[in-house]
């Protein structure tokens, strides 16, 4: 097979993915390849056509023979990693990108993706590391500055954050999604004017950008302007009825105003649409529990339960539902299980201690309250409820010693003063009386009545969240699949897609054909770059002159052109293919 008949078949594999016809192209170019294993195009190719199918594995594993016939070809491992990525397979994955690093230590979409990789699995300093490498290699890379900013934003650092953002917007004005970030990031620093301000922005110059409208309601509603925010979130849905950030902020803020019942059926009539989505399950249960429908809300929880046995929130509000219901024993088994799943989710033992204080089992109220407090010794609220508890046991000896050592603490709490006054009443203790009311304010005995129940809402608040909002927040995007190889004006269709559609990314990523004369200059023999370069030179087709017009091969031709001057029909191809690119009239007849 000729280069000709190699674009020939590249032509016609394009054609029928156009037409989702994609058995058809396996098999063309399966066929081609046991002429030439070993033609990168041709694998490239197989690898997109399995990819496409979602036929994942068999792409590795054409990958993997690839690599053991090339093993210097960052494109390889680079796409090994990728698709390693999409099947979970991250340690793998991890090695893959650094030995594409490795390979081509100026790529940077390696360094993109391994960095996005190594944060998702919880190695947040090793994703900063590489990330800031690949700054090092191209600083203005707007994608790696974005990606860096969406990493320290979701580990807190919001300052830290806000400056990548920028970074991103000086290299590309007007990008949506770090300037998205910068106005969730305003929002969150109680900057509700700057975060309008650029909300607004982003709608001027996309009035269709729904998270927009989602985040400047709850700019709005932040504010009081209750009715501003509801507009925004119906215009949000107005534009996309699915989505779903905007459904959970519209119910919620429809629920604190007393509308609970047009927030369950904003809630209902989503989830009729959106069947699986689990947040929208687990807010119209909370919604139906404050509202007493305590069954519709177990209902709605086991829907969700039936696919995610193991999802804390869904146990959560479950067990919540379950109590309304009175249906202690069940609810108490739920909790078990999320603390089964999470032993750090501490504050169940104080929820276990109250359902063991309704049916009067102090001894097991007791244990739970201390089990808390072997981790948080210090808490005032778990302190309080075991004083009370020692209190309702006539145990008061040691109720007196818990509420003495709160009161060293804070002299002024009410709380502990109208304890231990009735304490001390109790026991006749006169002189520790005298001495209370002498440094201390008097005390309001009506306060020891709900003391349990107030010292256990202090700790206890089961659907509090750290924010409950549904933020439209960025996440990160991996640059995939790269293959821009070009056989003719009808080209295979590989470009690099974003994480999420919606994110429209258009990420920058420079094409194969220079990664791999880069790869080929650093590592490769002269016989097999020159082989490359003539096969490259001779079937460059009229739209890869302008991928090479930025590229790095452009800007390395006089290196290419000192390799090989020995060969100057060669070199005159490249030449004129140089020429061309940079705009210049050829002259056949001047000198090389």
């Amino acid at each position: 097979m000729n280069p000709f008949d190699i674009q020939t078949t590249l032509s016609r594999v394009t054609a029928l993915l156009k037409h989702d016809e994609y058995e058809e192209a396996e098999s063309l170019l399966k066929h081609a390849l046991i002429q030439f294993p070993d033609n990168e195009r041709f694998i490239r190719a197989i690898v997109h056509v399995y990819r496409k199918q979602g036929k994942l594995q068999a792409a590795l594993d054409a990958l993997a023979c690839a690599v053991d016939t090339n093993p210097l070809s960052t494109y390889f491992y680079y796409e090994m990693g990728n698709i390693n990525a999409e099947l979970g397979h991250f340690n793998t994955a991890l090695m893959s990108y650094a030995k594409a690093i490795e390979l081509s230590p100026s790529y940077v979409p390696a360094y993109n993706n391994l960095a996005i990789v190594a944060y998702n699995r919880g190695e947040e300093s090793k994703a900063f590391t590489v990330f800031q490498e690949g700054l090092d290699v191209d600083s203005h890379n707007a994608l790696l500055y974005y990606n860096y900013g969406v990493a320290l934003e979701t580990n807190g650092d919001l300052d830290g954050a806000a400056g990548k953002y920028r970074k991103a917007l000086e290299e590309r004005d007007g990008w949506a999604l770090p300037l998205n970030n910068l106005g969730v990031i305003a929002y969150r620093h109680g900057d509700f004017d700057e975060a309008e301000r650029i909300f607004t922005d982003l709608i001027k110059a996309n009035p269709s950008e729904v998270d927009a409208y989602n985040n400047r309601g709850l700019v709005f509603a932040a504010q009081g302007k209750t009715d501003e925010a509801i507009a925004e979130y119906r215009k949000a849905l107005e534009l996309n009825p699915r989505y779903v950030n905007a459904v959970l902020n519209l119910g919620r803020v429809l629920e604190a105003i007393g509308n609970a019942n047009d927030a369950i059926q904003e809630f209902e009539q989503t989830i009729s649409c959106i069947t699986d989505n689990v947040d929208l399950k687990i807010q119209l249960a909370y919604t139906y529990i404050h509202v007493g429908r305590y069954a519709d809300a177990v209902s709605q929880i086991q829907t969700v339960l039936n696919t995610e046995p193991n999802y804390k929130p869904a146990l959560l509000a479950g067990a919540e539902a379950l109590l309304g219901l009175g249906n202690d024993d069940e609810a108490q088994s739920l909790f078990k299980k999320i603390l089964q799943i999470d032993p750090h989710q501490y504050n169940i033992y104080l929820i276990l201690a109250d359902i063991q204080h309704k049916k009067k089992k102090y001894k097991a109220t007791e244990e739970q309250l201390k089990a808390y407090l072997m981790v948080r010794p210090h808490d005032r609220g778990a302190r309080l409820l075991l004083g009370t508890l020692y209190n309702e046991m006539w145990n008061l000896a040691l109720a007196i010693q818990v509420f003495e050592e709160l009161l060293t603490l804070n002299p002024d709490d009410a709380d502990i003063v109208a304890m231990l006054t009735k304490l001390y009443t109790d026991t006749e203790a006169e002189e520790e009386l005298r001495a209370l009311k002498e440094r201390a304010a008097p005390a309001d005995l009506s306060r020891v009545k709900d003391l349990w129940a107030r010292a256990l809402k202090e700790n206890i608040d089961p659907e509090s969240k750290e924010e409950n909002v549904s933020l439209g927040s960025m996440s990160m995007i991996m640059v995939t699949e790269i293959e821009t190889e070009e056989p003719d004006d009808e080209t295979v269709d590989t470009e690099a897609q974003p994480a999420d559609p919606k994110q429209e990314a258009e990420a920058q990523v420079p094409s194969t054909e220079v990664q791999k004369v880069s790869v080929i200059i650093s590592g490769y023999k002269i016989s097999g770059l020159l082989r490359y370069l003539l096969e490259m030179v001779e079937n460059l087709p009229p739209k890869g002159l302008e991928v090479f017009k930025n590229s790095d091969v452009l800007r390395n031709m006089n290196l290419i052109i000192s390799i090989l001057e020995k060969r100057k029909g060669l070199l005159r191809n490249i030449q004129t293919k140089k020429q061309i690119a940079e705009g210049e009239k050829h002259d056949e007849e001047s000198p090389s």
